[in-house]
């Protein structure tokens, strides 16, 4: 079952397009849908991890050149898990609902080189650089639909990044939408401190050890 939802999520991320609407040529501006997978030094300190996220992006085409510069913003999820205890308020036997959302947004500028070719097909390599923050924030309910009864963050981290890749963009027949297909790597500057789903571990008296990793944030990311 795992490795159908792998894959299912993995066609997924090829298949996103990227939706751009461009009604005041130079400008593009548009949302990414991305899938990324663990690579290299973080799928050797955790293995296999998925990411799902969402991005905005804005470009500017320069003097009617091939190249673009611009910006762009991301938050994605690598990992949710949910508990019970009744442990969690001393002298209180209640079971309480824990979730903890292991998350990432990142700022990057972005420069492009896109040239059109004909038949509304404009191929692109293109790079990023910017900052990635992760963190962890736990909340406790007393159910799905209460308020917390707690929340806050657990563990957080910086990190420079930098990310390059390439793909195709096309241009929808008499529409101002575009859409888009890449591949791109993405890699930390240096290594980060971040939790997995696996990582927020509780002793038999109801104690919490954090299990923090610490690795470069390498993904490749179809989108």
């Amino acid at each position: 079952m795992k490795k159908f939802i792998f894959l299912g999520l993995f066609f997924m991320g090829i298949l996103s397009l990227q939706a751009q609407t461009t009604q005041d040529e130079p400008h593009l501006a548009g949302i990414r849908l991305f899938t990324g997978f663990s690579s290299g030094g973080l799928f050797d300190e955790v293995g296999e991890l998925v990411v799902p996220g969402i991005g905005l992006d804005y470009l500017y085409q320069v003097n009617k050149t091939p190249f673009y510069v611009g910006g762009g913003f991301t938050y994605a999820r690598f990992g949710t898990e949910m508990t019970r205890r009744q442990d969690v308020l001393g002298g209180v036997a209640q079971s309480f609902r824990i979730r903890r959302n292991n998350n990432m947004i990142t700022g990057a500028i972005i420069g492009r080189l896109m040239h059109d070719v004909g038949y509304g097909l404009s191929p692109f390599i293109e790079g990023r650089f910017g900052a990635l923050h992760t963190y962890t924030r736990s909340r406790i309910r007393e159910n799905r639909l209460a308020e917390p009864i707690s929340s806050g963050t657990e563990q957080f981290d910086w990190a420079a990044f930098y990310e390059v890749g390439a793909g195709l963009n096309y241009a929808i027949p008499q529409s101002t939408v575009k859409v888009e297909l890449s591949m791109t790597y993405f890699n930390t500057l240096g290594e980060l401190d971040f939790l997995t789903r696996r990582d927020a571990i509780y002793s038999p008296e109801g104690d919490l050890a954090l299990n923090v990793r610490r690795s470069v944030f390498l993904l490749w990311v179809p989108r």
